[in-house]
């Protein structure tokens, strides 16, 4: 095969070097492989000229052929850089992002080519959610090489959470197609309020007062609320839909505080309110002090004499018999004050028999359709002994003989599991009422990466609660690809669309770094 180029043929080469060339002239006789392929490469400088092709079977066998075509520049690589840190605060009223767009360097620089101006790309930046939802922020217009910026208001930006934000170059004639991508987190300061002073009723206790949680651009969805006395928790709730559920459960000391306040000025304690997130984009605001009073005591609250005494006849009559064992009913009517975190605390060590109800550690909601189990451990293997489940009320009565041989010589423990939460294992009590918390496995396992990161200390923590996202970028900027590979799955496990198991949880905690 011929081929002859308008300019010296000097700027043709075969891509492979031990392919056979001939050079007469102004052409160049090719000899193609087995299969009829050629392949050669053109100098920077012949781009733009017309090339003819020629085929003539040496054996006159076939007919002649002709080709003329132009040699086109392949598109430039484009590197993009987005300037962008990886966590957001939409409290701040106005954004810069800043694209770079940067020329991939190749071995033709010293050419006419990368002397001729270029001209300004479009360079997309979109907002991704984690389901995948895609917000368009804008376009950034900018030479290859230069630098530019792009100015959103934090509105345009969406509500708090995890997203990836994303540069995007469509690619054209000159310049191949690029893109960036970068994680980041929009946070938002969460703020507790309430429309006056709170007002207990000491007959009515404990008692359950709503307060208003929001940020700047709306109702906060999802956390909880607690609330101190001279820093010591009195109270805590769940928060929904911006209404935060406090359970307060006063001290006698507070309440003796609030009948002298009362009785002196008509005046209260002051109660300071804290939000509590339970996702890393939520940051709690500074607490807030409000009043707490105590309502004034209502007359008809003061019985007569002869009722106290019918009522002290009645207990006389009645207390010589020892009741049965009255059923748990989940005690609707008593808020109790969540502990935050996995406890298991018998409430009456006199009771027959083991019952108790178990409840979120962060919210107080029941936990319908636990599994209660208790277990004789030993060296081959733990077995199950005797199980049962709670009811919707997470309320569960656990028949257990504690003088079966089953028992002779080893510790027995109890277990309880529900489904979205982490399992929860203590020494098995004999007897009594129990109460247990368990705590979510998204909490459990977000615990778990915050109490590593206070352990390391600096760069890992500082003075707001580490996210996973800052912890992936510290590892990736000191190379320590195992942690960053471990807080990814952490937040993927947290706050991933997938709810995770036991199986997720145990496995992180396997992995976590040393």
């Amino acid at each position: 095969m011929r081929l002859r180029v308008e300019q010296a043929h000097r700027g043709v080469e075969p891509c492979d070097a031990e392919a056979p060339l001939r050079r007469s002239g102004r052409e160049l006789l090719l000899t193609t492989s087995a299969g009829g392929v050629y392949c050669f490469e053109l100098a920077a400088e012949l781009e733009g000229s017309p090339i003819h092709l020629r085929y003539e079977d040496p054996n006159g066998f076939l007919s002649a052929a002709e080709l003329e075509l132009r040699a086109a520049p392949a598109p430039r690589a484009l590197d993009l850089v987005l300037t962008t840190p990886p966590d957001l605060p939409l409290d701040t009223p106005v954004h810069v992002f800043e694209i770079d767009a940067l020329p991939r360097p190749t071995r033709d620089d010293g050419a006419a080519r990368l002397a001729a101006p270029w001209s300004a790309v479009s360079i997309e930046l979109t907002l991704e959610s984690p389901h995948g939802q895609r917000r368009r922020l804008g376009v950034a217009q900018l030479v290859p090489g230069e630098r530019g910026r792009l100015e959103l208001s934090a509105t345009e930006l969406g509500p708090p959470g995890p997203a990836t934000l994303a540069a995007r170059f469509a690619g054209d004639t000159t310049w191949a197609s690029a893109e960036v991508l970068r994680r980041i987190s929009k946070t938002a300061r969460v703020h507790v309020d309430a429309p006056g002073a709170l007002q207990l009723d000491e007959q009515a206790l404990p008692a359950e007062l709503p307060v208003a949680v929001r940020w700047t651009r709306g109702a906060v969805p999802t956390g909880s609320v607690e609330a101190f006395w001279h820093d010591r928790r009195i109270g805590a709730g769940p928060v929904t839909d911006g209404v935060g559920r406090l359970h307060l459960a006063p001290t006698d000391d507070l309440l003796a505080a609030l009948r002298a306040a009362r009785e002196d000025a008509g005046a209260g304690a002051p109660l300071t309110l804290r939000y509590v997130p339970n996702a890393p984009w939520w940051l709690p605001g500074p607490p807030t002090t409000v009043e707490l009073t105590l309502a004034p005591p209502n007359p008809w609250s003061r019985l007569p004499w002869f009722a106290a005494a019918a009522a002290l006849v009645t207990w006389v009559l009645v207390i010589w018999r020892r009741p049965g064992r009255k059923p748990l009913d989940g005690d609707k009517d008593r808020p109790r004050v969540p502990p935050g975190r996995a406890t298991l605390d018998v409430l009456d060590e006199d009771a027959e028999g083991l019952a108790g109800q178990v409840l979120d550690a962060h919210t107080g909601a029941a936990i319908a359709d636990a599994i209660v189990d208790a277990l004789r451990p030993t060296l081959e293997q733990v077995r199950v002994i005797a199980t049962t489940r709670t009811n919707a009320d997470g309320v569960f009565h656990l028949e257990v003989d504690r003088g079966s041989p089953e028992f002779d010589g080893v510790s027995p423990r109890l277990r309880v599991r529900a489904p979205g939460y982490a399992p929860l294992e203590r020494p098995l009590p004999r007897r009594g009422r129990l109460m247990i918390h368990l705590s979510g496995l998204r909490r459990a396992i977000l615990d778990q990466l915050l109490s590593w990161a206070r352990r390391k200390g600096p760069p890992w923590s500082g003075p707001l609660p580490p996210t996973p996202a800052h912890i992936a970028d510290t590892a990736e900027a000191r190379s320590e690809e195992a942690t960053a590979r471990w807080a990814k799955q952490v937040e993927e496990a947290a706050f991933g669309p997938i709810a995770p198991d036991e199986d997720v949880e145990r496995h992180l905690r396997e992995a976590e770094p040393p």
